[in-house]
């Protein structure tokens, strides 16, 4: 994928053999209109869909963050976050970092569907008297 995605790839496992499946990518500069605003401070709003792809195991999803872009917005934590469009909800996916290279952070999420998903990250801000706190915007 083009390294403006976030994303360096997507691993899929299936239960049965599939044919002409396709898998849809779509990457937004904002939040799409028919969602709400995700968790913390977005690094990239992405949309995963599938055709004839109804019988999943399991997706890796393989997500890289520019330092830089870390750096600037004071952000200490990446997570991945999915939108349940049944609960109108983002739900925070467990998210390990697996590599960095001089450039980027990498990472690897397990999921078993796709959705909306949003790459955010988590800043601290420094209290008086020298305490550090989390926290999402």
């Amino acid at each position: 994928f083009d390294e403006t995605f976030g994303i360096k790839n997507i691993e899929i496992e299936v239960n049965n053999e599939v044919k002409n499946s396709k898998l849809i990518l779509r990457k937004w500069h904002e939040k799409p209109d028919n969602i709400s605003e995700a968790p913390g401070i977005v690094y990239k709003y992405l949309q995963i869909e599938t055709e004839n792809l109804e019988n999943l195991k399991k997706a890796v999803l393989n997500t890289q963050v520019e330092k830089s872009w870390i750096s600037e917005n004071n952000v200490e934590n990446i997570l991945l976050y999915k939108f349940n469009e049944s609960s109108e909800e983002w739900n925070k996916l467990e998210t390990n970092i697996t590599n960095e290279d001089d450039e980027f952070y990498y990472y690897r999420n397990e999921l078993n569907s796709f959705s909306y998903f949003a790459i955010s990250g988590e800043s601290l801000i420094v209290i008086p008297g020298g305490s550090r706190r989390r926290i999402n915007h």
